[in-house]
């Protein structure tokens, strides 16, 4: 394997991952992890992938806070969560039907929890639920 190749690609994969993925979004004040263009959105199922980020790169903790508090702010009366925020369009729609969840939105919000142990956080993650 052609390691200087492969630690090329790593560079520019991770390049766009930090200029184009991990953006401020409309309607709301902090960055969260857009998946791509063809996928133009904040979705529910990917609520592990802002995780995912702040463990291989410290810097970036405070995204999956800013990513749950996204579904936190948009919680209906009823308590429903939604399923995603769609920007495909220029303008927010905010979905709230399936959800699609691989790891439960609370066991994710108690992992943000246990990284950077922010308390308030805790308490709207408890409220959500």
């Amino acid at each position: 394997m052609d390691w200087s190749k492969a630690k090329e690609r790593y560079k520019i994969a991770e390049e766009t991952l930090f200029t184009q993925n991990v953006r401020k979004l409309p309607d709301f004040d902090g960055e969260a992890v857009k998946i791509s263009d063809c996928y133009p959105g904040i979705w529910m199922e990917h609520s592990y992938d802002p995780l995912v980020l702040a463990t291989l790169y410290r810097e970036f903790s405070k995204v999956p806070e800013n990513q749950a508090e996204m579904f936190f702010k948009h919680q209906r009366e009823d308590g429903q969560l939604p399923a995603f925020f769609h920007y495909g369009t220029g303008s927010l729609t905010i979905g709230y039907g399936q959800i699609q969840e691989c790891v439960s939105f609370a066991k994710l919000g108690y992992m943000v929890y246990e990284m950077n142990r922010d308390r308030d956080f805790l308490v709207k993650l408890y409220e959500s639920s």
